[in-house]
């Protein structure tokens, strides 16, 4: 899928993004200096929107990515990934996480998160010392 709008370097400092329907397709570039919750918006079939960790070292900072409600849970899974060490697959419980935490991401984390009207899926590579998790609201 081809991006056209970019959100570039979500700032430093921001600890809560509140992404709207106008957001779709944008890539959020994230080197953050706090914790930050992503709030995705509500669902609507075709919705996409990407995380990227733009650091060069381990961020000192964790993401969450909130659905808001557990009604629209995740499905899907990421690769998660410890160094040069072999990837593991990781999901949600497809019937009510509505969030993911992801620990001080390292380079190489991409997440997307897609609606398709009701939950949402996730996909990409966490690349962390500590399993991504999710959860419910």
């Amino acid at each position: 899928m081809a991006y056209t709008t970019v959100r570039k370097a979500i700032g430093a400092a921001e600890t809560a993004v509140t992404l709207t329907h106008e957001d779709q397709g944008v890539i959020n570039v994230a080197d953050l200096a706090a914790d930050c919750v992503f709030t995705l918006p509500s669902a609507a079939a075709g919705l996409t929107f990407e995380f990227v960790y733009a650091g060069v070292t381990t961020d000192t900072a964790d993401w969450s990515i909130d659905a808001g409600s557990d009604t629209n849970f995740m499905v899907g899974g990421l690769l998660w990934q410890i160094g040069a060490g072999a990837a593991e697959f990781l999901g949600p419980d497809g019937n009510s996480n509505s969030k993911l935490s992801i620990v001080v991401p390292e380079p190489g984390t991409r997440v997307e998160v897609y609606c398709d009207g009701t939950n949402w899926v996730v996909s990409g590579l966490v690349v962390a010392a500590t399993t991504p998790a999710f959860a419910d609201q």
